[in-house]
C-alpha cells in the first residue's frame, strides 16, 4: 500500500506507549514510522518513537527566544501550577512581599491572557524550513489549540503548498485566551485553519453540527476506535472476585470530577450493600477532596497502559462515566466525547454516563442509547440509575452500546476511512 507522507504539528512529542494522543496513535497506527514527522513544541510522558522524524521547536524558532527559554521554567509554574505545594510551604515560613506578590500577578496575567504567545510567538527558522523540505511531507496534520503554533502550521502549509486535515478534539477555539483581546487573534486564526483545511474532522456529532454552523465548512465525525479481540476475556476472570459490587472508572480525574465521586460515593452508600468504586487515573489534582482519597469503599490507582485496561476494567460491575455539571466547564468539554467512552462500550458492561445535558459525551450517549443517563446532579437520581445498571434493565443497555461500539468504533473501519479520505485529497 501507498502510505502519503505526513507532517503532523502536534505541542507536545508523540510516543509509541503514551497516556496521551490517542486519536494520532490510532489514526497512524499502521503508517510506516519513516512516513511520519512531528513539529513539537515540548515533551510529555511515555517511550518509543511513534515517528521515525521530529523536529523540536527551539529558541531560533521563536521570536525573542533566547529570553523565552531563559523565563520557561518559571512560566511553566504559572501555567501548570506545579508549585502550589511549594508555595504553601513557603508562605509557613516567609511572607511574600508586595513587590513579588505584583510581579506574580503580572506574570500569571502575560501568560493567562496570551500575551505570552504573541510576544514569543513562533516562526520558521532554517533549520525548521531544511528539516520540511528534507521530508517532502505530502499532507500536514494538525488539531490546533495553540495560536501561535496554529500560525506556524498556516505559514508552512503555505510556504510548500501543503494540504491540511484539521482534527481539533475540543473547541480550543472557543475558550483560548476568551477573557484577553488576544483572543481575537484566536478567533481570526481558528476560522482560517478551518477554511484552509482540505479535510476536517470531528469528535462527535454534536461537535460536527456545532463546528460546520459556525465556519459553514463540512466537519466529518471520526470517532475513538479500537480492535473488538481485545475485549474477549477468559469465563473465570471474576472467580476469587468477592461479591461487593465494583464500580470502575478509567480516565482524569481534572475538570471537576471530583463532585462525580462525591455523588456516586453518597448513592452507592444508599443502596444497602457492600460495593468499591475503583478509580484509575493518570495522577490525583491538588484540589481533589480528601474525604475521597481516605473513603474505604475508594481504591485510587494508577492508569494501566492501554493494552491492559479492558482487563482491568472486565473485574468491574459497572463502568461510570461522569463529567462535571460546573458551568465554568462547559467549553471544555461541551462538545467533546471521552475518550474512554468506546472502550467501555466494548466491555459489555452496563454504562452510567453523569453528566449535564450539555455534555458531550452525555449528547452521544442519550443520541444512540449505549449508556444509562443521569443527566441532572441529583444522588437520588443516581441510586435510580445504579439500580437500573444492577438490574435485567441493564442487558437492554448493554446489548446497544456493543452494537454502537460495532458500528462506529471499530478501528479497522476507522482506519481505511481516514486512509481513504487522505488518499482522496493528495491525488
Amino acid at each position: 500500500m501507498y502510505y502519503p507522507k505526513v507532517l503532523i504539528f502536534h505541542i507536545t512529542r508523540i510516543y509509541e506507549e503514551d497516556p496521551f494522543n490517542l486519536m494520532i496513535r490510532t489514526i497512524f497506527g499502521e503508517w510506516p514510522k519513516k512516513n511520519l514527522a512531528q513539529i513539537y513544541t515540548g515533551n510529555s510522558e511515555g517511550g518509543g518513537n511513534f515517528c521515525f522524524h521530529y523536529y523540536k521547536i527551539g529558541p531560533k524558532d521563536r521570536r525573542l527566544g533566547w529570553l523565552f527559554y531563559a523565563l520557561k521554567s518559571r512560566a511553566a509554574k504559572n501555567i501548570f501550577g506545579k508549585e502550589i505545594k511549594e508555595i504553601k510551604k513557603e508562605k509557613k515560613k516567609v511572607s511574600f512581599t508586595i513587590i513579588s506578590k505584583w510581579i506574580a500577578n503580572i506574570e500569571n496575567n502575560f501568560i493567562s491572557k496570551g500575551y505570552w504567545d504573541v510576544v514569543f510567538s513562533i516562526r520558521p527558522s532554517r533549520s525548521l524550513i531544511e528539516f520540511v523540505k528534507k521530508f517532502e511531507p505530502d499532507i500536514i496534520y494538525t488539531e490546533g489549540y495553540s495560536l501561535s503554533f496554529t500560525n506556524l502550521t498556516l505559514t508552512i502549509a503555505d510556504m510548500f503548498n501543503l494540504p491540511i486535515c484539521y482534527f481539533p478534539m475540543d473547541d480550543w477555539h472557543l475558550y483560548l485566551f476568551r477573557n484577553s483581546k488576544v483572543h481575537k487573534k484566536v478567533d481570526e486564526v481558528a476560522t482560517r485553519i478551518a477554511h484552509k483545511a482540505k479535510l476536517r474532522f470531528a469528535l462527535g456529532p454534536k461537535m460536527s453540527e456545532v463546528l460546520i454552523k459556525r465556519y459553514g465548512v463540512h466537519f466529518e465525525c471520526l470517532y475513538h476506535a479500537d480492535d473488538p479481540n481485545r475485549f474477549s476475556f477468559p469465563d473465570n476472570i471474576n472467580a476469587n472476585r468477592d461479591l461487593s459490587l465494583s464500580i470502575g472508572y478509567a480516565g482524569s480525574l481534572y475538570l471537576g470530577r471530583h463532585t462525580a465521586f462525591q455523588d456516586l460515593l453518597m448513592a452507592c452508600s444508599m443502596l444497602g450493600r457492600d460495593f468499591n468504586i475503583k478509580i484509575y487515573c493518570p495522577n490525583i489534582p491538588q484540589d481533589f477532596p480528601e474525604d475521597l482519597i481516605r473513603s474505604s469503599n475508594i481504591i485510587i490507582e494508577p492508569l494501566p497502559p492501554h493494552n491492559d485496561l479492558p482487563y482491568v476494567l472486565a473485574k468491574c460491575d459497572i463502568l461510570f462515566l461522569p463529567e462535571s455539571f460546573d458551568i465554568k466547564y462547559k467549553e471544555a468539554i461541551e462538545l467533546s466525547v471521552s475518550t474512554k467512552a468506546h472502550i467501555y462500550m466494548f466491555m459489555k458492561k452496563p454504562i452510567l454516563v453523569y453528566g449535564p445535558q450539555w455534555s458531550g459525551t452525555v449528547d452521544y450517549a442519550k443520541r444512540y442509547g449505549w449508556a444509562i443517563v443521569v443527566d441532572r446532579r441529583s444522588v437520588e437520581d443516581l441510586v435510580k440509575g445504579l439500580k437500573i445498571a444492577c438490574g435485567p434493565e441493564a442487558s437492554a443497555f448493554i446489548t446497544q452500546s456493543y452494537k454502537v461500539a460495532l458500528q462506529n468504533h471499530q478501528v479497522k473501519i476507522l482506519r481505511e476511512k481516514f486512509y481513504e479520505q487522505i488518499l482522496n485529497i493528495i491525488k
